[in-house]
């Protein structure tokens, strides 16, 4: 994920777009509120993407500021137990997006124990999920 973020996300912003600025990329922070721990406690996500540079939950000061884009990743390598399934990426980003509609959801599925390797990406927004053609 950070290859993906600083080898290629990083090299996608220009001005004048949606992602003008690295410092708008987060890896591996906190994206939303934690129901199930303190009151100031986040929930961290693997990749995430602010509407402005340096921007996280904490600032700009007021409302907390919801990221442009969620991205959960999910490696399946073989000889190990992790990776097994995304489903409850999935399932997480579509409740979140379904009530933070200006958020969009991205669930990243590499699956290295077959051959050839496959990558399974899924784009969920406050309509749904779709599996997207790799």
């Amino acid at each position: 994920m950070s290859l993906y973020a600083l080898g290629f996300l990083q090299h996608q912003c220009k001005p004048d777009t949606l992602l003008k600025d690295p410092m708008q990329i987060g890896i591996e922070v906190g994206a939303t509120d934690s129901t199930n721990k303190g009151p100031n406690s986040q929930t961290r996500k693997d990749l995430v993407i602010w509407p402005q540079p340096g921007a996280n939950r904490w600032f700009p000061p007021g409302d907390r500021t919801e990221p442009l884009v969620i991205m959960e990743w999910k490696v399946r390598r073989a000889g190990f137990r992790s990776g097994s399934s995304n489903a409850a990426d999935k399932a997480w980003l579509a409740n979140h997006c379904k009530h933070h509609p200006g958020t969009v959801g991205y669930a990243v599925w590499l699956l290295l124990n077959t051959q050839p390797t496959q990558l399974h990406v899924h784009r969920i927004d406050r309509n749904g999920k779709r599996e997207l053609t790799c």
